[in-house]
């Protein structure tokens, strides 16, 4: 690497840095431990990703659909949601939240009903240019722990040839139904664990408390850049002015997955307001 490399940001876990941003001069770079290095134009209109030697071809298709994705679009003065979606009918369901929060469980439950298609797995593309914002397809596969996969009742010849699944890591599944066409979004939902929590229940947000769940959900590679921020902002305003925002709330237990999936469908369905809890 260039020693002119001006980091920005790193995520780090037991010491090892899993991912980190900087400038290269004026070239935006961003380094994936072990699958590769993307590198960009000042304006995200020209990149490269460059696979690291002998990184898992899947991870390496994962992160450029993925975050790279959304890393360029930001670049670009778009937003992308760090999420998971699906459709039915035409209208998408996004589930927001932290790493580990059960987002790609959560759709790929969705996705296994009549009806629904993947939209992403890690990424939700957002399109606010519209009367109501979409979301654009991004991702094929779901990226699933072994545990959800059971719980899921995905054999193990679901997972797709060179990935091994096992309790540890996440390893990548084929869905149903991969949505080709962007779907209108009819609800975010920011997921939440709670083991006090009897099942899964439904909270409409509101004002500063939606807003912030989707401003920390927001991938972004200009980090000092204010006019970057800015966009982003705006984009964030239009689709909280236009798009229902909601917390589901459940306890840390698979078998309360389906029933987590019916909330969000009624969502989908446009009867949201029987589904809040009080």
């Amino acid at each position: 690497m260039s020693p002119e490399i001006r980091w920005l940001c790193e995520t780090t876990a037991e010491g090892q840095t899993l991912f980190r941003i900087g400038r290269d001069g004026s070239e935006w770079i961003a380094e994936f431990a072990g699958v590769g290095t993307l590198r960009a134009s000042p304006g995200g209109t020209s990149s490269v990703f460059e696979p690291m030697g002998g990184a898992n071809p899947d991870q390496v298709a994962k992160v450029r659909h993925g975050l790279s994705t959304g890393l360029l679009r930001h670049l670009q003065g778009k937003l992308t949601l760090h999420a998971s979606s699906a459709s039915k009918g035409g209208r998408a369901i996004v589930c927001a939240g932290n790493s580990g929060s059960g987002k790609s469980t959560t759709i790929a439950e969705l996705c296994g009903r009549p009806g629904w298609s993947l939209l992403s797995d890690d990424v939700a593309l957002v399109d606010s240019t519209g009367t109501v914002p979409e979301i654009a397809p991004a991702e094929g596969l779901h990226w699933l722990l072994h545990d959800s996969r059971a719980q899921l009742g995905i054999p193990a010849e679901g997972a797709t040839v060179r990935s091994v699944i096992d309790t540890r890591s996440k390893g990548p599944i084929a869905p149903a139904r991969v949505a080709d066409q962007p779907a209108r979004c009819a609800a975010i939902c920011s997921l939440v664990f709670d083991d006090g929590a009897s099942g899964p229940t439904l909270r409409r947000l509101h004002g500063s408390d939606a807003a912030s769940r989707l401003v920390v959900s927001c991938i972004r590679f200009a980090l000092d850049d204010a006019a970057a921020h800015q966009r982003e902002l705006d984009q964030v305003i239009a689709v909280l002015e236009r798009v229902p925002v909601y917390e589901l709330r459940r306890p840390h237990r698979l078998n309360q997955l389906r029933a987590a999936g019916d909330l969000l469908e009624l969502l989908a369905g446009d009867v949201a307001t029987s589904a809040e809890a009080p």
